[in-house]
């Protein structure tokens, strides 16, 4: 068996319309090559909603501190496991994993983001539409 990797891709959003941007693809309100709209219903809300505005979100999380003009305003992270962790009998099997395996890593995740980010992270959407399986979360680094 070939060894899983944790996957952690972290991407600042420095204007409003990168942080709408990012919502759209992650809430799927944009077109997506790469994911299969028949397994779209599979993926799931953990923090946020459907009708969630993200920029709406990011500004009440921000509250009233003062915004520098050069400043961060959100940062996504996608998070994942390298294919072999979610389907260890056939890493090559693209959209299948095991069930198990998910509900652990998509716990672990989780308690990851809240302990180390707490109320910052205002969104995280598990998709579970494309061919492994993976977490958008935005948060505001206050």
């Amino acid at each position: 068996m070939r060894p899983a990797f944790t996957v952690l891709r972290i991407q600042k959003l420095k204007t409003w319309g990168a942080v709408a941007g990012a919502g759209k693809h992650n809430q799927r309100e944009r077109e997506t090559p790469n994911a299969d709209v028949t397994k779209g219903e599979g993926n799931e809300y953990l923090i946020g909603s459907p009708a969630m505005d993200n920029v709406a979100a990011v500004k009440e999380a921000i509250g009233t501190q003062l915004i520098r003009k050069n400043a961060v305003l959100g940062v996504e992270m996608l998070l994942s496991a390298s294919p072999g962790y979610f389907r260890p009998d056939n890493p090559e099997q693209a959209g299948a994993y095991d069930k198990d395996r998910l509900q652990n890593w998509k716990q672990s995740a989780m308690e990851w983001l809240s302990e180390k980010y707490g109320r910052r992270v205002v969104s995280a959407i598990l998709h579970l539409d494309e061919s492994t399986p993976h977490l958008h979360a935005l948060l505001v680094p206050l």
